[in-house]
């Protein structure tokens, strides 16, 4: 459901534009732009498709095998710009989906009395998409009124976004009984490969001051963003990287009251991907900016404990170094926002029916003698070709970068009352290892910053390559790093996860 409308529409929420008005941007989107923008939207079907499969077989005793097929496809249609200062027709609208298709596949083997393993092979492949509701090849306009602010044809940030991923994933794990021990071993690789594209304004972005210069063609702004080529699929991030994995676990019990469950895990990343090189950026700053996790590594050791204290209270507890659960797309930002594989450029007071000016790259599908947001005006196309105009941050690396990591401490209690009342206290501490995070490069300062959120202080310190003095940077140096900080968090928690070290 979308709850805007015009001025007397009975809408929820009423903009301050009225239906005349937006009829008659619609009749000039129409006659002379050759766009149907579509209706002000009230309601539109979604859709939600599930499948599961399943085999499993009984191979004889001693082992088993099971298979598991799960698909998902799903969308819903979402508003681009939905303030109450805007409002937008039907086509500008982006449908947001993904189709998700799993196989995982598991052999379980009971070798002997004392030793069985597990052999697990997956393969996860997830297309994301978000994609205009109006046909494609028409850039957005933007017709902006005394009050509100009226949009039609494609999204700006949906004109080139999309995000395909597959993660596969083979593992072996082993578990061996004797004198009282079980004792684990495995090994695994997880591989993921990603395609990451996001292109603002690569079928332009048109502002027009009121409805009249709308008619005239008299753009106040044009914005046109793409890789040289032109292709924006040439601008995406296509990269991806392997971790590989092994480990050793010991559980065993001491006394009949103590359970222990103490472990190591090894974990190595390895990628052949790199961001490309920008030739700028390394002679101003001496190193470059196509860093990468290629031959990272951690290692993390584990331990935890179950104490039977009675039979109605328990104490358990650990501590172990964990890895992971960082956003890869704060990686693949480096492998896109180089000022290597896209340029943005703009234009303003621009009159769109000046004859000097040709279109380029119109949709084939465009109605014939189609023109403005069918196509590129040529200065713009052509300084995207020369890789000219206003450039975007750069994202890279810190060559210094260490894997993120967490030191977790835990004491937990578990009392049962008479009557089956159970009274749980848990006691979490968790200290940040080199923990990622997103900071401008020519920052050199401490900063100390206190959250919302009790018992929790973060500390950022910048990296040690950093000038102590920020430096002044043309616009196509202005950049970010990735780099990391010192994270402590305090707190207790209502819930707090197991401590039995997880390989």
């Amino acid at each position: 459901m979308f709850d805007r409308g015009p001025i007397g529409s009975g809408a929820v929420n009423e903009v301050l534009v009225t239906q005349g008005e937006l009829d008659e941007i619609a009749a000039i989107a129409r006659d002379i732009y050759l766009y149907d923008p579509g209706v002000i939207p009230a309601s539109m079907d979604h859709e939600d498709e599930k499948i599961l499969v399943k085999f499993d077989w009984d191979i004889n005793e001693s082992h088993r095998a099971a298979f598991t097929y799960t698909f998902n496809d799903g969308e819903n249609f979402t508003q681009s710009d939905g303030d109450q200062s805007e409002i937008e027709f039907s086509n500008h609208l982006y449908e947001r989906g993904a189709e998700l298709n799993s196989y995982v596949g598991s052999l379980y083997s009971v070798w002997n009395d004392n030793f069985t393993t597990e052999f697990r092979a997956s393969h996860i492949k997830l297309d994301n998409r978000q994609v205009s509701v109006g046909p494609v090849g028409f850039g957005e306009i933007r017709v902006e009124l005394d009050d509100v602010d009226v949009y039609l044809g494609g999204d700006d940030s949906r004109q080139s976004n999309k995000l395909d991923y597959d993660v596969t994933t083979i593992s072996l794990k082993g578990h061996y009984e004797v004198n009282g021990h079980v004792l684990s071993a495995g090994i695994e690789q997880e591989k993921l490969d990603i395609f990451n594209l996001f292109v603002q304004h690569t079928e332009t972005e048109i502002r027009f001051d009121g409805i009249e210069n709308f008619r005239n063609g008299q753009a106040a702004r044009v914005y046109y963003n793409n890789a040289p080529s032109h292709n924006p699929d040439d601008a995406a991030a296509k990269w991806g990287y392997s971790i590989n994995t092994l480990f050793l676990q010991d559980e065993f019990t001491l006394a009949d009251r103590w359970t222990i469950v103490a472990g190591v895990r090894y974990d190595r990343y390895t990628t052949n991907d790199a961001p490309p090189t920008n030739a700028d950026f390394v002679a101003d700053y001496g190193f470059s900016n196509n860093a990468t996790l290629d031959g990272e590594s951690l290692f993390q050791p584990r331990i935890g404990f179950t104490f039977d204290l009675s039979d109605t209270t328990d104490i358990r507890g650990g501590v172990g170094l964990y890895g992971g659960g960082n956003p890869n797309v704060w990686l693949s930002n480096t492998y896109s926002a180089n000022n290597v594989q896209q340029f943005g450029t703009n234009a303003r007071n621009v009159d769109l029916f000046d004859p000097s000016i040709t279109y380029q790259d119109i949709d084939p599908n465009a109605p014939a003698g189609a023109g403005p947001g069918w196509g590129v005006p040529s200065p713009l196309y052509d300084d995207i070709t020369a890789g000219d105009g206003s450039n975007f941050e750069i994202n890279y690396l810190d060559p210094n970068f260490k894997l993120p990591s967490e030191w977790k401490f835990a004491l937990c209690m578990t009392h049962v009352f008479p009557g089956d009342y159970v009274f749980t206290a848990d006691l979490l501490y968790t200290k940040g290892k080199d923990t990622a995070i997103v900071q401008h490069g020519t920052l050199s300062r401490w900063a100390r910053i206190r959250t919302a959120i009790p018992f929790t202080t973060v500390c950022v310190k910048p990296a040690s390559f950093l000038p102590t003095v920020p430096k002044v940077m043309s616009p196509c140096l202005s950049h970010l790093v990735l780099q990391r900080a010192l994270t402590m968090v305090s707190t207790l928690p209502w819930v707090m996860p197991t401590m039995t070290p997880k390989m």
